[in-house]
């Protein structure tokens, strides 16, 4: 590793949440995917590092299938208008804040011919909540991802509830779009897969009397404004406790859950499973007094956390928008993550190898 950087394309499809969705390709080993405008609209381009050959499709990606040969995405026009900080800006029309248009929802792209097809429309999610939401209510897609296999996926669809509180609905169903199965809603955060049947996710539940408040709007009244504030800046651990958030495992056929590493993981991150499923890189949100944010490490069948390191959220700016938490992602062979920092304004991607870590527990 020589630190040495080599640009390989430009973009404007971009954000501070996901940036450009920059992906190694499955079953390609030297080529690479990121979204950028194509035809005037969100596409993607293929970078082939060995030859520097590039190829361009007019659709934007959001997840990649195992086997490479095609991708699943939500629009991110329709992102950028509703939930700017993981759309693409400038792309948009009035269409793309409908609050349930019928030619919008999950799509599938090929890869090789660009051919997309819908696969769940908007509607279509929103009947399959029973009646949760409102035919008036903007929903959007969000955060597709596959099982290593790439036999089924899970997704979220969203909305922003009357008291400004994200409203997530967590679906499965198989890529073909056969076996939709809704498996949580209401406080859904991050998640990865576990096996090609289980997802960890942090999320609230047993709460249903807070679900049907949030969605009819009743804690937007003035009464509850307070105390919604107050929950808001309590700290994270705190909240976790008072609210009854924490990590569970949940079944993607049939929704059966199990809380998962209770008292070693308290906060909420971003949780990714290893190559070899015997470790979770995570993070947590950065501490309102400091702006510490700590890198975390957990081997799952010993329960042992190890704290790697502890960086300063430091964006330079007051806008929540424009945070920057570390996202840890494993590289392919599991022996390195890299993670998104921030050090005065200036946004930074730092490597952290842990091949030590892993490879002397593993023995």
């Amino acid at each position: 590793m020589t630190n040495d950087v080599q640009t390989m394309g430009a973009t404007n499809c971009w954000n501070f949440q996901q940036g450009a969705r920059a992906m190694w390709v499955p079953q390609a080993e030297a080529t690479l995917v990121y979204n950028k405008s194509v035809e005037g609209r969100p596409g993607c381009a293929f970078v082939d590092l060995t030859t520097g050959k590039q190829r361009e499709l007019p659709h934007a990606l959001g997840a990649i299938a195992p086997d490479g040969c095609f991708a699943m995405a939500p629009s991110f026009t329709r992102l950028g208008a509703l939930w700017p900080a993981y759309g693409y800006a400038g792309f948009g029309s009035s269409r793309d804040a409908l609050a349930q248009p019928k030619d919008d929802g999950l799509w599938r792209i090929d890869l090789m011919t660009g051919a997309r097809s819908l696969v769940f429309s908007i509607p279509e999610l929103v009947a399959a909540t029973g009646g949760a939401i409102g035919s008036d209510v903007p929903v959007f897609v969000t955060h597709v991802s596959f099982n290593r296999e790439g036999t089924r996926i899970v997704f979220m669809l969203r909305f922003f509830s009357k008291d400004h509180a994200l409203y997530s609905i967590l679906f499965s169903a198989r890529p073909d779009g056969t076996s939709l199965k809704l498996l949580e809603q209401e406080k859904i955060s991050h998640f990865d897969w576990l096996d090609e049947n289980t997802i960890v996710v942090w999320m609230r539940r047993g709460m249903k009397g807070l679900a049907a408040a949030r969605r009819s709007g009743v804690l937007a009244l003035p009464l509850f404004r307070p105390l919604i504030a107050l929950a808001r800046k309590s700290r994270a651990r705190l909240k976790g406790v008072l609210l009854s958030e924490s990590y569970f495992t949940l079944s993607a056929e049939t929704g059966a859950r199990a809380p998962f590493l209770s008292g070693v993981l308290p906060q909420d991150g971003h949780p990714m499973t290893s190559p070899d499923r015997a470790w979770i890189v995570t993070d947590e949100y950065p501490n309102p007094t400091n702006g510490e944010t700590p890198l975390l490490l957990v081997d799952i069948a010993a329960r042992r956390r190890i704290d790697l390191a502890t960086f300063v959220h430091d964006v330079g700016s007051k806008d929540t928008d424009l945070k920057c938490d570390l996202h840890p992602r494993w590289n392919r062979a599991g022996s390195r993550i890299g993670v998104d920092a921030t050090e005065n304004g200036r946004r930074r991607f730092i490597i952290v190898d842990v091949a030590d870590i892993v490879t002397s527990t593993s023995k």
